[in-house]
């Protein structure tokens, strides 16, 4: 029998209780482990690089400027991780803000609806990505094939 492969999932968010719901969220899923919280992009960064997590679950801010660097930090230290970006509102500018988080070399941003089940989907989409291209949140757009779940933002 194959051993089930546990993920190490980092959040990064500046509200307590944006953290502690993913937290709440994600640990009722066998397969993930939640290695550390952050309040603060600086702080996430220092927790990535000790504890090397499969994925970082990351809030958008208003002011997102710290998202964007620290998306590049960890794409420049270990470009194979996982970087989901999760807007909390939906922003006048939410569709540069995901140009950007893309360019940033983000795998996935999708709006946050507060529905556990989407904030799963997203999670499992974006973790499986290279075991499942065929995953419909993949569709080909614009010669990107993660466009459509970078995309969602504007659905």
């Amino acid at each position: 029998m194959a051993k089930q492969r546990i993920f190490d999932v980092l959040i990064v968010a500046k509200h307590a209780g944006l953290r502690s719901a993913c937290r709440a969220v994600l640990e009722l899923t066998p397969e993930m482990r939640v290695c550390g919280e952050a309040a603060y992009c600086g702080e996430g960064l220092c927790l990535f690089r000790n504890r090397r997590p499969d994925l970082v679950v990351l809030f958008l801010s208003f002011r997102y400027a710290g998202e964007l660097w620290l998306i590049r930090q960890i794409k420049r230290i270990a470009p194979a991780a996982r970087v989901l970006v999760l807007a909390i509102r939906g922003e006048a500018d939410e569709q540069v803000a995901a140009h950007r988080c893309r360019e940033a070399g983000a795998d996935a941003f999708v709006r946050n609806t507060g529905e556990s089940a989407q904030l799963m989907e997203a999670v499992r989409a974006v973790l499986e990505w290279e075991r499942q291209p065929e995953h419909p949140l993949y569709a080909a757009a614009e010669g990107d094939p993660r466009a459509s779940l970078l995309g969602a933002a504007s659905a």
